[in-house]
């Protein structure tokens, strides 16, 4: 109020200019109306971008909870994937020592044949009667003149000697037996 036109023309440019246009009749309601219509709008939209932004809020923070999350499922994952790296070593060292075992196994097995072997070339060959027996007098072994002399078929071995009916004359052969081991 206490600035002159003049002052007011050199503060805002422009001002006096608009203070001439003169606004025909009947234009103020409809002016208002649209005033209030924007107004309304404007009020809308803010509203609008005040839930949008609550909505964008709680969903930064339900990603950053899944965030922190992943990155925890992610460290237990590695750690477990650290256990599983110890147990494949052991594994492959427990591997190792098992084929060297193997290997080891391999060769006896190699040289009990051959002594096996050996063994029944030596009772094929010698022209004696003879019967190897267990600790509780069960059939092993004999020889070709042995199963002759006991009346002996490659089926009673693993029996008894007792089962057998052989053509000895020795009584108290059993006990002898017993004697000898």
């Amino acid at each position: 109020g206490s600035m002159s036109k003049v002052e007011e023309d050199k503060i805002i440019p422009g001002a006096h200019e608009r203070r001439q246009v003169k606004r025909p009749e009947g234009r103020a309601p409809e002016t208002a109306r649209r005033v209030a219509e924007l107004e309304g709008e404007l009020s809308e939209t803010r509203d609008y971008l005040q839930s949008v932004q609550e909505q964008n809020e709680a969903a930064n923070e339900e990603l950053q909870s899944s965030n922190e999350e992943v990155t925890s499922a992610n460290e237990e994952l590695q750690s477990i994937n650290e256990e599983l790296e110890t147990s494949k070593e052991e594994l492959e060292s427990s591997n190792e020592e098992l084929t060297t075992v193997n290997e080891e196994m391999g060769n006896r097995n190699a040289e009990l044949n051959r002594a096996n072997a050996d063994l029944n070339n030596l009772h094929a060959s010698v022209n004696l009667p003879i019967v190897l027996l267990t600790r509780d007098l069960a059939i092993r072994r004999f020889t070709p003149p042995a199963a002759k002399l006991f009346n002996f078929v490659d089926t009673d071995v693993g029996r008894p000697l007792s089962n057998v009916r052989h053509n000895l004359d020795i009584p108290d052969l059993e006990a002898l037996l017993r004697e000898v081991i």
